[in-house]
């Protein structure tokens, strides 16, 4: 997680390159603007504030702002245990080419939810435990929802401890596999309104359902920008399940705002966020299905940042692997109970981008 980078810095940096409340002027507001928050940089055509996971900074701007876009993305859900579902990746909010009045706007993001744990499990269990849903992600009013927690195997049929409906909000968390009992309920989605300021907000796809019978696959998580591809129902036992893909909002490209960071943060969210981002910046990927055999292997991440689904193939098995922090992907669920929990479902991320 990306808490602790914001409280390594002694102080901030002032100008186009600082952290945390940096001032620097712009033509944007007219003469004598500025605008504070988050990590600030630039290159010769946009400005852009960065707020990731443990920033306590808000977005404050001295004048309207012409041509701004904003990004908000929650955490990405965190995966199940054993052969269940992957977690689903955070919507996506975006305010397209507005006017920004001159206000201060409180900003929050929300951390990944985690993966599910068997030692959290009294007696513990490697089939019991769903992911946690990712945290929600707000800009001035607006929440955006993080990504449903993957479910565990057999989940909600009669005879298993009841365990809070995980799944939902913006990509659905994939269902786990059956060894009996009706089919589950997958991870529901719901609708968010655009709150006081309009954003477009991109989500409510589902993870794909549960497989018909046991000792397999669980179904991949929902995406910002897709259902999971898993096949639907009755989806065969052995079919790896991959995460839906996240959301393309073209106005924030990995490789054009990765190079423009200063160092400690460029450092900590790394090259991964770039290239999980790409060209087109994807978030909000969903996790891929776990597999408890050697028969598909795990699903893969969805792209903007979803974890690959663990399996139990031998030799050796592939473990899996959390959502990327800053993309709000969604984690991948474990596969084979012998995997090591990973590292949770991806932080989510905050971006204000106007002209310089």
């Amino acid at each position: 997680m990306l808490g602790n980078f914001w409280f390594k810095k002694e102080k901030p940096l002032l100008g186009l390159t600082g952290m945390g409340g940096g001032v620097g002027s712009s033509l944007v507001g007219g003469a004598g603007f500025t605008a504070t928050g988050g990590v600030k940089c630039s290159d010769s055509s946009y400005t852009y504030h960065i707020f990731v996971q443990g920033d306590t900074t808000n977005f404050t701007s001295s004048g309207s702002i012409d041509n701004c876009h904003i990004l908000c993305v929650g955490g990405g859900g965190g995966g199940a245990d054993g052969q269940s579902g992957g977690g689903g990746g955070s919507s996506a909010g975006h305010l397209n080419n507005v006017t920004l009045p001159a206000a201060t706007y409180t900003v929050t993001v929300g951390s990944g939810g985690a993966s599910g744990n068997p030692a959290d499990t009294t007696p513990p269990s490697p089939y019991a435990n769903s992911g946690d849903k990712g945290g929600d992600s707000t800009f001035g009013g607006t929440t955006v929802y993080g990504g449903g927690g993957g479910l565990r195997n057999n989940y909600g049929y009669t005879g298993n401890p009841d365990q809070p409906g995980l799944g939902g909000n913006a990509g659905g968390g994939g269902g786990g596999s059956l060894t009996s009992g009706p089919s589950a309920a997958d991870g529901t989605v719901v609708s968010q309104p655009g709150g006081p300021l309009g954003f477009t907000i991109y989500g409510g796809n589902d993870g794909a359902p549960t497989a018909s019978t046991g000792n397999g696959s669980g179904g991949g998580g929902g995406g910002a920008g897709a259902a999971s591809p898993g096949p639907i129902a009755p989806r065969p036992t052995s079919s790896a399940s991959p995460g839906g893909a996240g959301k393309d909002i073209s106005q924030f490209p990995g490789p054009g705002i990765y190079p423009l960071m200063p160092s400690p943060l460029q450092s900590t969210l790394g090259t991964e966020w770039r290239d999980a981002l790409g060209p087109t910046g994807l978030f909000g990927g969903g996790g891929g299905g776990g597999d408890d055999s050697d028969q598909s292997g795990g699903g893969s991440g969805g792209p903007g940042g979803g974890g690959r689904g663990g399996d139990g193939g031998s030799p050796p098995p592939s473990p899996p692997l959390g959502g990327v922090d800053g993309t709000g992907g969604g984690a991948g669920s474990a596969g084979s109970p012998t995997n090591p929990v990973n590292s949770g479902g991806g932080d989510g991320i905050v971006i204000v981008r106007y002209p310089v």
